[in-house]
């Protein structure tokens, strides 16, 4: 099996000039290829390595650094790895990379971790939501929209893994896909993603697990009893009706409801009473008589019950 951990290099040759670099990877000592390339006919001066830097997956990480240089007009030829960039900025691009890539499907702790690299990933999530929606110079394509997502993601921006989380779940109907997506959105600091990720253990065939869907409920509800949100922070990230699904899947499975979900209950019962009261209305409008009907039946008895 091939190895993934290696070296992402950065090499320079007179011959060349100051402004055309040569970036590789290699399971080797970078030195070792130089000395390889340096040898090769038809080379007047040998290589130099100006950087080196080592990752889990170098493979991974120096194919996101040719793409990179590549949108940006910078490599030489399609075909080669040499790029019309100052080593030093070149080196700058290289130390954007997270070395993640192995990817941690584990939940963390750490809501409020800074996102790296936010310039550049901000720049792709601009990319990919014009994709996503249109706008006046872009045709919508949500395959595009979902390259440019990964490519933000890949440099650590949360929102950009939370799209990605919904573009797979609800447009391409891939659930797999998603919770990967939602929990690394989770492990960036996208409280939000627990709910989904909850949401999917719960109601998808393909990744039923109930002990994930209530650790996943655990952490979301955890969050928002820790960092005291206030009422615009309820409306605007739909607890309240997160709060209901979470009370009828308690309901219809029988689970007690968690302690600091309980807690969060009692201090904010009229917000939860007002997201039941409008589910259920727009279930009426839709026909949906008989789902409003269990809504108000199981929310509605747990609400009343409070005090």
């Amino acid at each position: 099996m091939e190895s993934t951990c290696g070296y992402v290099y950065v090499m320079i040759n007179p011959s060349y000039g100051e402004d055309v670099v040569k970036i590789g990877k290699t399971t080797k000592e970078p030195e070792e290829r130089a000395k390889e390339l340096s040898a090769a006919t038809g080379v007047a001066t040998p290589f130099i390595v100006a950087y080196k830097r080592l990752f889990k997956n170098c493979h991974y990480a120096e194919k996101l650094i040719h793409q990179i240089l590549e949108e940006k007009g910078c490599r030489v030829n399609t075909n080669r790895e040499f790029f019309s960039i100052s080593a030093p900025d070149a080196i700058n691009v290289i130390l954007q990379i997270p070395d993640e890539q192995d990817g941690d499907s584990n939940y963390s702790d750490g809501c409020d971790t800074e996102e790296p690299n936010a310039d550049l990933a901000e720049e792709y999530y601009a990319i990919a939501y014009k994709y996503e929606h249109g706008s006046n110079d872009t045709f919508r394509d949500i395959n595009k929209a979902i390259i440019y997502y990964e490519k933000s993601a890949i440099l650590g921006n949360a929102k950009a893994s939370y799209q990605l989380g919904w573009l797979w779940y609800y447009r391409k109907r891939c659930a797999e896909k998603a919770l990967y997506f939602f929990h690394q959105a989770a492990n960036n600091g996208h409280w939000q993603s627990f709910a989904n990720i909850a949401l999917i253990y719960e109601q998808d065939l393909t990744c039923r697990d109930r002990i994930n869907a209530r650790l996943a409920w655990g952490k979301y509800f955890g969050y928002i009893s820790t960092h005291h949100l206030t009422q615009e922070d309820w409306d605007g990230n739909n607890i309240g009706d997160n709060f209901i699904q979470y009370i009828l899947w308690c309901g219809l499975n029988n689970n007690t409801i968690l302690e600091v979900a309980d807690e969060l209950a009692r201090k904010n019962k009229e917000t939860i009473k007002f997201a039941l009261n409008e589910k259920a209305d727009n279930l009426y409008k839709t026909g949906s008589d008989i789902l409003a009907l269990t809504y108000k039946q199981y929310v509605g008895q747990y609400i009343d019950e409070l005090y």
